[in-house]
């Protein structure tokens, strides 16, 4: 029922975009880069609970795998203001089970979902001594595979709030997210549709690229 657990064909290429912007941007624009990783949980539920069926119930419910992680890379522009953008694999999940008359589970059949969320975002950082407190927004895209029957809608939006922390060359920034679905479209019968409301805890650590790290104009 699984399938082949196969990734989507587009997050190779957003390390490639990542290996070349990182090459050209800051020297066609003369603002700093910063490139790194990105990591956490999500804090919600991956799928929307289902029960279909007669006269033997079929429970679809989402059991969720949490973790995320991937690449980003930043921008930084005048004003405090950066634009950044980030590749994050996010393995959905979702249980298929039937159920007995006496309530019971049987049948019970983990479903995975293979997705890459790639978040395009303006941030702005509040400048204090220690520490920089930022919001960011933007659109966000998402690619899927090994469905299982699922059909995760591919665009929303997100919104965020964290503080970023610097020593050295590097910086780290814990965030909250949000991130709003668009509706689910051609989900099958017997799947669950993903939840269009999608809170998470991530951290970033990135570093500076060497034409950032000569220039004094990062904030």
């Amino acid at each position: 029922m699984h399938g082949l657990r196969k990734c989507p064909h587009a997050p190779p290429v957003f390390f490639v975009a990542i290996a070349m912007v990182s090459q050209v941007i800051p020297y066609a624009l003369g603002q700093p880069l910063s490139f790194g990783i990105i990591a956490g949980a999500s804090m919600t539920q991956d799928f929307q609970n289902r029960e279909v069926g007669i006269p033997t119930p079929v429970l679809a419910y989402s059991t969720p795998k949490r973790w995320m992680v991937g690449g980003m890379v930043a921008l930084a522009l005048p004003l405090h203001l950066s634009v950044e953008a980030d590749g994050v694999y996010h393995e959905l999940e979702f249980t298929r089970a039937a159920v007995e008359p006496n309530g019971s589970l049987n049948s019970v059949s983990p479903a995975p979902v293979v997705t890459w969320e790639f978040p395009v975002l303006a941030k702005y950082r509040f400048s204090l001594p220690i520490a920089k407190p930022f919001v960011e927004a933007g659109p966000v895209f998402r690619t899927a595979g090994n469905l299982n029957g699922a059909s995760p809608s591919h665009y929303g939006v997100a919104a965020g709030v964290g503080v970023e922390f610097s020593e050295w060359k590097l910086r780290i920034a814990p965030q909250v997210r949000y991130s709003r679905w668009v509706r689910d479209q051609d989900v099958t019968y017997f799947a669950p549709s993903t939840v269009q409301n999608q809170a998470d805890f991530l951290v970033s650590v990135s570093f500076l690229s060497p034409t950032a790290s000569n220039s004094v104009a990062f904030q």
